[in-house]
């Protein structure tokens, strides 16, 4: 018998009122799929490589729409000097890149629980030293400039003490910024390819999870396991930010 597939099924979500908890069904021509929710290491490992997965996608779909916004623009008009908060597209294309920075990221991060890791000597081994160079600027802007305050060549603040040629006002001083806002048209090429070829490694890193499990089930009695199936699956069930707990 042919094995479902995940175009076989429609996923249905629902999300209760004043709640984060998200209800999951599987459906397979409207009728609910009786289904369990499987949590060996193997299970749980190739999950949190779909959230890697579900990561690098946003990433590169990010990337790409700031690639987009590039080619709408004239040659002259592509690199922000100036940014304006108030552009519409200098505002869009600065978070789209900061998004694309932050989720890419978040790919590589150690976190309490995480099963699923991207191992950064295999990533050198096939993007060789060049690329893996890139990869590890990636990282360091978004150390040290996008989700945290470091030692950035991205970003300078400097009080200056300012006098008037004119000699008609005192002299003052001001705190002044300057940031970049944007990644050259060039670079986001090579960090598209980049999140690519990670996604590529990530696959096949969830295949060997996926291989385990699947030697794993065939030891497994089926229909023992479905005694306890269910239809619906809570997926998350806190809200994002809970006014409560500062209470």
């Amino acid at each position: 018998m042919e094995p479902l597939k995940r175009t076989d099924l429609e996923i249905n979500k629902t999300k209760q009122h004043d709640s984060n908890r998200l209800i999951v069904s599987f459906l397979r021509e409207g009728r609910p799929c009786p289904s369990i929710e499987l949590t060996s290491k193997s299970a749980r490992k190739a999950a949190e490589h779909q959230l890697i997965t579900k990561d690098l996608e946003h990433a590169i779909s990010s990337i790409e729409f700031a690639l987009s916004l590039y080619a709408e623009q004239q040659p002259e008009d592509n690199n922000i000097v100036k940014y304006d908060k108030n552009n519409i597209d200098h505002l869009i294309k600065h978070n789209f890149i900061l998004s694309s920075i932050i989720t890419y990221g978040k790919c590589f991060a150690t976190a309490k629980g995480r099963n699923a890791r991207l191992p950064e000597q295999k990533l050198r081994k096939i993007i060789g030293d060049d690329l893996f160079a890139f990869h590890e600027q990636i990282l360091n802007l978004r150390n040290n400039w996008v989700a945290h305050c470091g030692k950035s060549q991205m970003e300078t603040a400097k009080t200056i003490f300012i006098t008037d040629p004119l000699r008609e006002k005192a002299p003052n001083y001001i705190c002044h910024t300057s940031f970049a806002a944007e990644i050259s048209f060039e670079d986001l090429i090579i960090f598209c390819e980049l999140c690519k070829t990670v996604l590529k490694l990530n696959i096949s890193l969830q295949n060997e999870a996926i291989s385990a499990l699947n030697c794993e089930l065939q030891k497994t009695h089926i229909h023992e396991l479905l005694k306890s199936a269910k239809t619906e699956f809570i997926y998350h069930n806190e809200q994002l930010l809970d006014a409560k707990k500062n209470n």
